[in-house]
């Protein structure tokens, strides 16, 4: 699965992956689905312009992740760690976002489904433009 220059080749489905090490590894186009991932690490990766549907990232690490343009669909993300990572313009559609750790993330134009979870963190997050895309498209954000 994973190549000499740290990249993943070919798309990800139906595995179980959990606890592995993915530090510093390029995922991005790729199509991850149907596959589980708990508390692994993804630490400094890239998943740029990935889509990733039906997964479980529970305890999963995606700090300092570039997760730019990445498109999340049914997936499960609780006590993940997204500190310092680059969301920006990424797409949560249909997710569960419990106990996560968004301190200090890029999250420009964010798309997450509401209501937010009360115990995920977003201390000094840039959350701007994303409450003002759910004031505009949304018309609430509570």
């Amino acid at each position: 699965m994973l190549d000499n220059n740290m990249g993943v080749r070919g798309n990800i489905s139906f595995g179980n992956y959990s606890g592995e090490s993915y530090i510093n590894r390029l995922f991005s186009g790729m199509i991850i689905e149907h596959s589980v991932f708990q508390f692994s690490d993804f630490s400094l990766s890239s998943f740029k312009d990935t889509e990733i549907k039906d997964c479980d990232f529970s305890g999963a690490n995606f700090s300092k992740c570039d997760l730019n343009t990445c498109k999340f669909e049914n997936c499960i993300f609780d006590m993940c760690n997204f500190n310092s990572a680059d969301l920006t313009n990424a797409v949560f559609s249909n997710c569960t976002i419990t106990r996560c750790c968004f301190d200090y993330a890029r999250m420009a134009w964010v798309q997450m489904d509401l209501p937010i979870d009360p115990y995920s963190t977003f201390k000094d997050a840039d959350l701007s433009t994303t409450l003002e895309y759910y004031v505009q498209h949304r018309g609430s954000i509570v």
